[in-house]
């Protein structure tokens, strides 16, 4: 009770403070810090949609700490609101995003980022996450009246965001990218002149993140493109009439589809060509250290690997060459942050 009553007033999140949050709920290691951020946070939306390369959930959020979780800005339907009272007999917040969502997928109902009734935003400079239980001078968030929505493309986004966090698998990005491209070729001879014009020239862009996206694997060159997941989802919202037709697009085309779950106990551990990782072993306690797309980019002094490798630090193990550049010789130092301990959990 102590850990939620600490955060019960935050609005945003570190990495630690996820970290802990999960703990609490008996959700531990990197696994259970997963579950937390797939199943209650909206940046699941940004790692279901993954390259086939990638082998872990959430890439290095397990083990840095410059990442925040849920928004300053938050913002809540209170239709769900009100039917959380009735089904529940309390309400919470849910994974809305301020910048992507302004409709509620359910209701079509516009949501709300300041209080109904004094009007001050949901953020550290107004009312924090505890006005959901403590009420505004006595009124509940539930009372607000609700403002339906006609924005169809708003609603179209907020479901589109939905159904990429309540994916029970991944989507490779690649395959998501070409269902995209034969829809947009597809919709071409029937859409006004104007329209098709933009519509060839967002071709080109798909054609462009394909080649690039070919490149990095063949190079296999580690990417997280976060601005890329982001115009999938607006293309997708765009494109299509229903969520579910772009799912049906990706199953024709995707079959070695992997599950959610199975990637929730492996996280980044460095690397920017190529990708370290660390797979968690809960019986024993230990950690799997492999790097299973080693990039030749990384032998390059002047890539991001080759940078790290020029400073004065060498690790137990898992090294990669040392450099062959004069006087850039590694010597035995500290090595600046330990990677996170692993539990134990017995069955």
């Amino acid at each position: 009770m102590e850990v939620f009553i600490e955060l019960a007033k935050r609005a945003s999140f570190s990495r630690a403070e996820v970290k802990k949050l999960a703990s609490a709920i008996g959700w531990r290691g990197c696994y259970g810090f997963n579950r937390l951020i797939h199943y209650h946070t909206d940046v699941a939306k940004l790692f279901v949609i993954k390259n086939s390369q990638d082998v872990s959930y959430s890439g290095k959020h397990y083990a840095t700490e410059e990442v925040r979780y849920s928004d300053w800005d938050a913002s809540y339907c209170p239709d769900c609101v009100r039917d959380d009272l009735e089904n529940f007999g309390f309400s919470y917040w849910k994974r809305f995003c301020n910048r992507y969502v302004t409709v509620c997928y359910k209701h079509n109902v516009v949501l709300l980022n300041h209080c109904p009734f004094c009007g001050k935003p949901f953020s550290r400079r107004g009312h924090t996450l505890d006005v959901m239980w403590r009420k505004c001078d006595g009124k509940h968030l539930a009372e607000a009246s609700s403002l339906r929505n006609d924005n169809l493309s708003e609603l179209k986004r907020a479901i589109t965001i939905h159904g990429l966090c309540s994916s029970s698998h991944h989507i490779c990005d690649e395959v998501a990218l070409r269902v995209l491209q034969e829809k947009a070729g597809s919709l071409i001879s029937i859409v006004p002149k104007a329209r098709a014009v933009e519509m060839e020239s967002e071709l080109q862009r798909i054609d462009g993140y394909i080649k690039m996206l070919t490149e990095s694997r063949w190079n296999n060159k580690a990417n997280c493109l976060v601005y890329l997941n982001l115009w999938i989802i607006d293309a997708i919202a765009t494109y299509y009439e229903h969520f579910d037709d772009f799912l049906m697009g990706v199953r024709s085309r995707q079959s070695d589809t992997r599950l959610i779950d199975s990637l929730w106990a492996t996280y980044q551990s460095g690397g920017i060509e190529s990708a370290h990782y660390v797979e968690e072993d809960y019986d024993s306690g230990v950690g799997r250290w492999f790097c299973p797309y080693p990039s030749s980019l990384s032998e390059n002094d002047r890539s991001g690997d080759g940078y790290y490798r020029r400073r004065p630090r060498q690790y137990p193990c898992c090294n990669f060459p040392p450099p062959k550049v004069k006087g850039q010789k590694l010597k035995v130092g500290r090595v600046s942050e330990m990677l996170p301990g692993i539990p134990q959990i017995k069955p």
